[in-house]
């Protein structure tokens, strides 16, 4: 989501070729905005977006074309990486491809602090922008891009060993360095496990990398059991300084306990300290096979999102779990159609509730305060909202003398009242961030704040105090 609430959304379409990139907005009442079509003739489709600084949005896609909207793909009918550029409207400002002459997979994009783009992705061979490859017999490497501000490559690297590296995962821009979460198969080079078991050939680990501005490896950590632990996704939890994954296991010992899933695989969040060091794990779900896809910051904690097939409702469903910053389940919630669904999008937090995507090959797929549907030929878009009561934490009632909107938010923030008194905004250590005298409400600048959670107070002149939270990002 971006700072003026709106909501990007984003599905494959097939105007052109094996596939395009379509991408839309709406607002926070899921009234459609625009909607645009971009790609060649070629397979085409998206798999990570950012907002900008000006309103826009850069976008990280796979292109297997060469024509219309794509140019400059190193290969013939494989696939590269695809930054897109988009102003606020949806107007293609600018394109770029990066790769080889193999299949690169992107799955991860992050604005950088010089306002440029970090890339992740695997690919399985070097030539073109990829300098060198580890593996052999096309086995998987990750495949790091740094971008300036107009797509220019700054620099480009392969990390991993010669097994292969994870498919999924997320790259984080913070504290000045990149952190790689994703997960490996790999005992050498790049990948020497600094856990519990080094030089052993066994099922991938979570794997964690910290980069430098450069691209150089600062510390890297591998997290996980005897079986196999992934990464779907990864957030920066600015209260703590730390890294949450959301994931799969089906490990059951080492630094995994509390395992349900049998061989199917439990849904797994690990909370990490951002010098490597682990702070705790969850496995959540129950004999059947369960699997995380994505997380999100919440006020209590995080929630979780991905995929049960435990046969609740139909098939396979989507998940919702909310967990404190300690890790301790609040509660848990399926929902989906009588057939199959696939949370395979995003868990947003707006609006004091929380949006889900994916999609559904069945049309009774009804859950959430509002349910967007966008019809294919085979199958239907989802995007769900929920307050925050079927999750277990109790809904905030809007107090109209003090709304506080959007949170979070990266620009402004809005401040309405119907009292006049003392404003005080701190962080959460504290730090005195704003005090004004007589204040009645107005539009507080944002944009150089430190990305945390902040306290509102107002000291009214009849002796009452207003309070609320925000975050900004």
């Amino acid at each position: 989501m971006d700072s003026s609430g709106e909501i990007p959304i984003g599905w494959e379409d097939s105007s052109w070729g094996g596939g395009n990139v379509l991408v839309g907005k709406m607002d926070t009442n899921f009234n459609l905005l625009w909607v645009k079509v971009y790609g060649g003739t070629g397979q085409d489709y998206g798999c990570s977006a950012v907002a900008t600084p000006d309103g826009g949005f850069a976008l990280l896609c796979y292109t297997s074309s060469n024509d219309r909207d794509v140019t400059g793909n190193h290969g013939y009918h494989v696939g590269d990486y695809w930054l897109i550029r988009l102003d606020s409207i949806g107007n293609l400002s600018w394109q770029k491809c990066f790769g080889s002459p193999y299949d690169e997979l992107p799955f991860s994009i992050a604005l950088t602090t010089d306002n440029g783009f970090i890339l992740a992705g695997t690919n399985p061979g070097s030539g073109g922008d990829v300098p060198y490859h580890y593996g052999g017999n096309f086995s998987l490497d990750w495949f790091v891009v740094k971008t300036d501000s107009i797509g220019n490559l700054n620099w480009s690297r392969d990390f991993g060993g010669t097994a292969d590296e994870g498919e999924h995962g997320s790259i984080l821009a913070q504290d000045g360095v990149y952190y790689l979460a994703s997960f490996s198969s790999s005992t050498d080079h790049d990948c020497i496990d600094t856990c519990w078991h080094p030089n052993k050939v066994t099922a991938p680990d979570l794997y964690l990398l910290c980069i430098d501005t450069a691209g150089n490896i600062i510390w890297d950590s591998s997290y996980g059991g005897s079986g196999a632990d992934g990464c779907f996704a990864a957030i920066w939890d600015p209260r703590d300084s730390t890294i949450v994954v959301n994931g799969v296991t089906t490990s059951d010992d080492y630094m995994v306990s509390g395992y349900y899933g049998a061989a199917g695989g439990d849904m797994w969040a690990i909370k990490i300290k951002n010098n490597g060091k682990f702070l705790w794990q969850r496995c959540m779900g129950e004999v059947n096979q369960d699997g995380g896809e994505n997380l999100c910051l919440s006020d209590a904690g995080y929630i979780l999102f991905g995929v049960a097939s435990r046969n609740n409702i139909g098939m396979q469903d989507a998940l919702l779990f909310s967990l404190n910053t300690n890790g301790d389940t609040l509660n848990s919630l399926i929902f989906g159609s009588s057939g199959y669904d696939y949370p395979y999008g995003n868990v947003i937090n707006f609006n004091r509730g929380f949006l889900c995507s994916g999609f559904t090959y069945l049309d009774d797929f009804d859950v959430g305060e509002n349910d967007y549907r966008i019809a294919g030929a085979n199958e239907y878009s989802f995007m769900s909202y929920f307050q925050y009561w079927p999750l277990g934490i109790p809904e905030r009632v809007k107090n109209s003398d003090l709304i506080v909107s959007p949170t979070p938010t990266s620009k402004e923030l809005s401040i309405e009242t119907s009292y006049h008194g003392l404003l005080l905004i701190t962080d959460c250590l504290g730090k005195q961030w704003l005090t004004r005298n007589n204040f009645t409400g107005g539009v507080i600048e944002v944009s150089n704040w430190p990305a945390g959670v902040y306290l509102i107070s107002i000291q009214t002149d009849d002796g009452n105090c207003l309070k609320d939270k925000f975050i900004v990002y």
